[in-house]
C-alpha cells in the first residue's frame, strides 16, 4: 500500500532518534534505551511474493554512523556452473625453412681392369650308364572302331569249263533263281531235296520260262516223299540267257524242298 508524505517523515525522525539511542512512543513521550539484541529468528520460508515498491521519499539528512555490526556469517551459496571452453586460438605462422646442405659429392672411383683367366680344358664324357630293366607292358588299347565294309570287287570272268551250281528254296508256289544261267550253257544236274513232303496231289519240276520241264519232269521225284532226287544229264540251255524255274502245281498247302542245278558256261574242246 503506497505512504503518504507523513508517514516518510516520521520514518526519517524515527530514524534520527535511532542513531541517537532513543525512540517514541506511541503517546510522544521519550521511549527508553534499547534493549539487547535478541538472536536471530529462523529465516521463513522463500518465494513469497514481492510488495510493490513505494514512492522514495525525500533524502533525508546524514545521520551518524553507527557502530559496525558483527559479521555475518550466511551459507555461502552453492558455486556457478562453469563456463564454457572458449575456442582454440589461431595456430601461429610457420616460421622459414632453413638453408640446405651443400656438401660436395666425392669423386667416383676408377673401374677396375676385367679379368682375362684362360678356359679350362673339357673334360673327357663319362661312359654312358647301364641300361635300365624295362618297364611292365602297359595295358592294351581300346579296339578301335571297326571301318566300313568296302565296296564289293569287280567279279571275275568264269574259266572256260568251271562248273556252277545255283541253289532254290521251293515252297508251296512256283518260284524262279535270282541267278540266270547263261546261253549256250550246258546243265550237268538237276536235283530236289524234299526236306518237308508236299501235301497230296502236289507236284514238281524244273525247266525254264517256255520248257518247264527241261531238266527234270513231275515223274522224276515224288513230291509226297522226303527225298533226294538226281538227273544227270547233258542238257543245252538255249541260246538265251534265263534264270531256273521251279514250277509247283496242285496247290499243296504244305511242302519245301531245294532246287539245285550245276552248269558249265561253256565246254572245252
Amino acid at each position: 500500500m503506497p505512504r503518504s508524505a507523513q508517514d516518510i517523515d516520521r520514518e526519517i525522525d524515527d530514524l534520527h532518534l535511532l542513531v541517537a539511542g532513543v525512540s517514541r512512543g506511541s503517546g510522544g513521550g521519550t521511549t527508553g534505551a534499547t534493549g539487547p539484541t535478541g538472536p536471530t529468528g529462523p529465516t521463513g520460508p522463500a518465494g513469497g511474493p514481492t510488495g510493490v515498491t513505494g514512492v522514495t521519499g525525500p533524502s533525508g539528512a546524514v545521520g551518524a554512523t553507527g557502530p559496525t555490526g558483527p559479521t555475518g556469517s550466511g551459507v555461502t551459496g552453492v558455486t556457478g556452473v562453469t563456463g564454457v571452453t572458449g575456442a582454440i586460438g589461431a595456430t601461429g605462422a610457420t616460421g622459414p625453412t632453413g638453408p640446405t646442405g651443400s656438401g660436395v659429392t666425392g669423386v667416383t672411383g676408377a673401374t677396375g681392369p676385367t679379368g682375362s683367366g684362360v678356359t679350362g680344358v673339357t673334360g673327357v664324357t663319362g661312359a654312358s650308364g647301364a641300361t635300365g630293366p624295362t618297364g611292365p607292358t602297359g595295358p592294351t588299347g581300346v579296339t578301335g572302331v571297326t571301318g566300313p565294309t568296302g565296296p564289293t570287287g569287280v567279279t571275275g570272268a568264269t574259266p572256260s569249263g568251271a562248273v556252277q551250281e545255283i541253289r532254290i528254296t521251293v515252297g508251296t508256289a512256283t518260284v524262279s533263281s535270282s541267278t540266270s544261267i547263261p546261253a549256250n550253257a550246258f546243265i550237268i544236274s538237276a536235283e530236289l531235296d524234299v526236306t518237308t513232303p508236299y501235301s497230296s496231289g502236289g507236284t514238281l519240276q524244273v525247266g525254264q520260262t517256255g520248257t518247264t520241264n527241261l531238266l527234270m519232269q513231275t515223274t522224276d521225284n515224288d513230291a509226297q516223299v522226303s527225298n533226294l532226287y538226281s538227273v544227270w544229264q547233258d542238257t543245252a540251255w538255249g541260246s538265251s540267257s534265263l534264270p531256273v524255274l521251279v514250277t509247283v502245281s496242285g496247290a499243296p498247302a504244305a511242302g519245301v524242298a531245294a532246287c539245285i542245278v550245276r552248269f558249265v558256261a561253256a565246254a572245252l574242246s
